[in-house]
């Protein structure tokens, strides 16, 4: 009886943290991959002496809303782990998945704002004024 615990306890685990972890891994993997493919692309077009196309925040955006934004996935994988760890860890359950929830959105909220502070400025607005 005392190995059902145990059991219990190891299946909680890998379903809280071991489980999120492997999904913030798969989804590093992938976007590495994908890096890897987009300069392995830019550098043949260089080697033809082609001249490939910017690849700046303003195509990176476009990109993830038609694909997905990839922060969103990463945030509630944050979101899972620390909701995981918090409920393994024991006290008030609905505590823990809301603290999760707050951490997936902070997540979120951060790698957003860092995205957005590194756009390049509207080319149609003159210097010095704002929309």
């Amino acid at each position: 009886m005392a190995y059902q615990g145990a059991l219990a306890i190891f299946f909680a685990f890998g379903m809280c943290v071991i489980v999120p972890l492997g999904f913030v891994a798969a989804l590093v993997y992938v976007v590495t991959r994908r890096a890897r493919a987009r300069h392995e692309e830019r550098m043949a077009m260089i080697a033809q002496g082609l001249v490939p196309a910017p690849d700046g925040p303003a195509i990176v955006s476009a990109r993830a809303t038609v694909r997905g934004d990839p922060a969103r996935g990463l945030g509630w994988a944050v979101g899972l782990i620390v909701a995981g760890v918090l409920w393994f860890a024991g006290g008030a359950h609905f505590a823990a998945i809301l603290i999760g929830a707050g951490a997936a959105f902070l997540t979120r909220g951060l790698l957003g704002m860092r995205r957005d502070a590194a756009a390049p400025p509207d080319p149609t607005v003159p210097p010095g004024e704002s929309k």
